[in-house]
This record gives C-alpha cells, structure tokens and sequence, in this order.
C-alpha cells in the first residue's frame, strides 16, 4: 500500500490518496528487494560483468516505482566497474566484451546519467567510445547488443549517429529472417516495436502465437506494443492477463502458498510437542522440503533440501519481472485507483490541507445554526434599517440628504446581506447532498 508522502504541491499530495501500488508489482517489489545482492547488483553470476543484464532490468523497475535506496545501490554496482576501467572501454575492451554487459550497460544508461552518483560527463564519452568500438567490431556480430543499444538509448540524446547506422544493420538482419515473433524477440522488437504492426493485424493469431512464447519473450512484446502510438488497448490488455497468469501460477501466489504451507506444517508439528522419531515420520509425511539435521534436548536443527526448493520455485526471473513493471509504467497502470473520479472529486479537497476530520452530521449542524444567524440578522437589519431611515430623515431633513432615497438606501445595503444568506444556503444544501449520497 502506498503511503502519501509530503510533497512539493498540494495537487499531488492529494493524488497520492487515491491509488495503491499493484498487488502483483508491489509483491515483484518484494522480491526484488530481497534478491538484491551486496555490491547493489541482481543475479547469481559469479563474474560482475555477466550480472549486468539483470541488474539493468531491475533498475528499470526499482527506478519506476521510486525505490531510491534501492536504485542507487543499483547504481553504484555500475559506478564501481567504470572505476575499475577508468571510464576507459577501449583499454579494457576485452574485460568488457561480453553480450550480458553490454545489453546491460545500455539497457540502463538513462537511469545512469541522470544519476548524481556518477560523472555525466565522463559516462558520456564512454558511451561514445564503446559505440565507435562496437562499429569497428561490427557489433560483435550480436543482434541482441544492437537492440540494446538503441533501446537504451533511445531517450538519451547521444550517438545519433551510431544509433542511425545501428538501425540500418539492425533491418538488414531482419529483413533476412523468415519474418516470425520468435525472430523478434526478445530484443529486436524493444529496438523497433514498429514491426509489431505486421503481426497485430490479426489480434487472435497474433494473441496464439505470442502466449506459446517464453515469459521473457511475452513481457518484452508487451513494453513494445505500449511503445507503439496506434494499438489496440484490448491486445496488450489480454496479453497482460496471460502473463499475470503465469507470473501468480509459476512464481508469485502459488509459490508462496506452496512453501508458506510447508513452513506451517513445521510449526504446527513443533507446537504440538512431537520430538524423536514420531517427528520425523509425520515431518517425512508432511513436509518434502525440510527434513531434521540432529536433535537434542534443548534444540532441533533442521536443513532445507536446496533441490526440491528449486524445483518448487520453478524459473524465478527476475529480468522477466522487473520488465513486466516496466511495460505498466509504461501504460500508466502500475498503481491501482481505489476510488472513481467521481468519488475523489467529492473527498479531494480533504487531503489538499492538514485538517482533522469532521464528522458529516456536525458539519451539517454547525452550517444550519450559521444559516440561522444569517436569516435572524437579515430580518433584522431590514426592520433596524426602515427605523434607521427613518429617524435619520426626521432629524436630518433640513440637509435633503436622506430625502427621498431611505428605502434606496436599506436596498443597497439588503441585497449585500442576502446575497451572504444566499451563498449559505447554497453552502448547507451541498453538505447535505454529499450526505445523501453517501448514505
């Protein structure tokens, strides 16, 4: 759930109110978060350059959904390996020549320039650098560091050039493929979402052909049809719910489920006073993943079967959540609304000010009390006026001042004050609708 943060407009403290971060996102938050490793990096890798790939994935999510702690340990994985090298890729092109670094380097640099931990300026030209490297190498022959390239790049504003002459190779390439999703994806249609059109024109073919893809595959299709300005929402619509799907079923809600029920088992059992070998049987009987090490008086330990952990798991992809967070940022559907326009309209101004909530019925009580006082007050300024009137015109008729313009006078005063008593009734009346209707 999302907290309201003070922030800098009040327009914008009040929309924070209204929306929560999505379930399956904030559960993918989660996750993240926790395998996140030391240096700020995401993967298993054992060489710091092969965890690139992964990491600029989940940095696009983390940066998404604001998690700025997080982003910047992110951030500082990248920095520490463009010390190493001294910002200098053509010294040490051969350490950093591997496809995972390069998707990765790229796939993140706006996150990386616009980052106050690293040198804008000197990250810039190693960027130029690597892209004059990778020309003369023709792109290591890899149409996957091509797409990045221009993927990553394509809101950054440098390497126009590269980036025109990437493109050209990038269709070439394409244009000698059988022309299929699967020549496609991952990477080529984040590059030019454009070749999409080709196949959408049939939605239920298309919707077939991509569910049968693998998770990475659909996600990235996914981000390239919000790319596209003309598609049709319905499309990206289903191919999200597919993708939900697998996502609860393979790696979110059925897997918690599953090993959450494990973990229970075991602390049912321990509660129930079971030691020795009944312990063993009913743990054998109801729980595969964990089995007892030793046992003592005073302590069990217990060891957790890394296989069968795997196995229950399944295919735990980070780069295939972390790009399912991306394709809803960009849709605008990363947070959930919890109220209709209508409705907000109605509570909004609540949360434009640091007010204490009062309650509807009190409110009510106090604008009619208010009216009364209006109402008591205009009958009476009315009777006191027409006397006013007309002792003044009695004392001071020898100054013609008042002579013939008393009851001009009352008017002009009358109409300011019911015009008060008129605004106050209007004022009464939309506190009770809102009442009404809540009710």
């Amino acid at each position: 759930m999302m907290v309201a943060d003070m922030l800098s407009t009040k327009e914008m403290n009040a929309e924070l109110h209204s929306k929560t971060l999505d379930p399956v996102v904030d559960e993918i938050l989660r996750i993240l978060k926790i395998l996140q490793n030391e240096d700020g990096s995401w993967g298993t890798q054992e060489n710091e350059f092969d965890r690139a790939f992964t990491t600029s994935w989940a940095l696009r999510a983390i940066h998404e959904l604001g998690e700025s702690n997080v982003e910047t340990k992110g951030v500082v994985y990248f920095k520490k390996i463009l010390e190493d090298i001294s910002y200098a890729p053509a010294d040490n092109f051969s350490r950093i020549a591997r496809e995972n670094f390069l998707k990765g380097f790229f796939n993140c640099a706006k996150i990386l320039l616009n980052s106050p931990e690293i040198d804008p300026f000197r990250l810039k030209e190693s960027y130029l650098t690597l892209l004059n490297l990778l020309e003369q190498r023709n792109w290591l022959s890899s149409i996957s560091v091509v797409s990045y390239v221009l993927f990553g790049l394509k809101d950054v504003g440098i390497g126009s050039e590269f980036q025109k002459r990437a493109t050209d190779i990038l269709k070439k390439e394409v244009s000698f493929s059988r022309r299929d999703l699967v020549d496609l994806t991952p990477d080529v249609c984040l590059a030019m979402p454009d070749l999409l059109y080709d196949f959408i024109r049939e939605p239920t073919n298309f919707l077939e052909k991509v569910e049968s893809l693998s998770d990475m595959k659909i996600v990235h299709i996914l981000i390239a049809l919000e790319l596209l300005e003309k598609v049709d929402r319905s499309l990206t619509s289903n191919l999200r719910s597919h993708i939900l799907e697998r996502f609860r079923r393979r790696q979110i809600t059925e897997i918690d489920k599953k090993i959450t029920k494990q973990l229970l088992d075991l602390t049912l059992l321990m509660r129930s006073g079971l030691r020795g070998h009944s312990l063993r049987e009913k743990l054998q009987k109801f729980t595969s993943l964990i089995s007892i090490e030793s046992e003592s008086p005073s302590e069990i330990l217990f060891k957790v079967k890394l296989d069968k952990l795997a196995k229950d798991f399944g295919d735990l992809n980070v780069n295939a959540l972390a790009s399912y967070v991306t394709a809803l940022s960009l849709s605008k559907e990363q947070y959930v609304y919890l109220l209709s326009p209508s409705q907000y309209n109605l509570i909004k101004d609540f949360f434009r000010q640091n007010t204490i909530p009062i309650p509807q019925k009190r409110e009510l009580v106090f604008e009619i009390m208010t009216l009364g006082f209006f109402l008591t007050s205009f009958f009476s300024a009315l009777f006191g006026l027409a006397q006013l009137t007309t002792y003044l015109g009695q004392e001071f008729a020898q100054l013609g001042f008042l002579k013939g313009n008393e009851w001009s006078l009352a008017s002009l005063i009358s109409v300011t004050i019911f015009g008060l008593v008129f605004w106050k009734i209007k004022r009464v009346f939309k506190v009770l609708r809102v009442i009404v209707k809540r009710s």
